[in-house]
């Protein structure tokens, strides 16, 4: 497991590494067609990260979605138990 958080740091460092060196290459303009350029570079250099966090963004919407569902089915209970307990 260490081993896993080991590797999964080093990536993580280099990706970093690597985004900043990106970021840094494109400091020299200040417009915004050179941040978007840089973003770019990202991207396509990092696609399956772009992918990843499109999922992860999916299923925190369905997580946020039933949460919700939770709390209106809790906010329901809690009604039921007010009005039993006024009788």
């Amino acid at each position: 497991m260490e081993s896993n958080n080991n590797k999964r740091a080093v990536y993580l460092r280099k990706i970093t590494d690597d985004v900043l060196a990106i970021i840094d290459k494109h400091r020299e303009e200040k417009s915004i067609k050179t941040k978007t350029e840089a973003v770019i570079d990202i991207v396509k250099k990092y696609p399956m990260q772009q992918i990843v966090l499109e999922k992860q963004r999916k299923e925190i919407q369905a997580l946020q979605y039933e949460l919700d569902i939770l709390r209106e089915h809790f906010e329901s209970l809690e009604n039921i138990i007010a009005y039993i307990k006024s009788k």
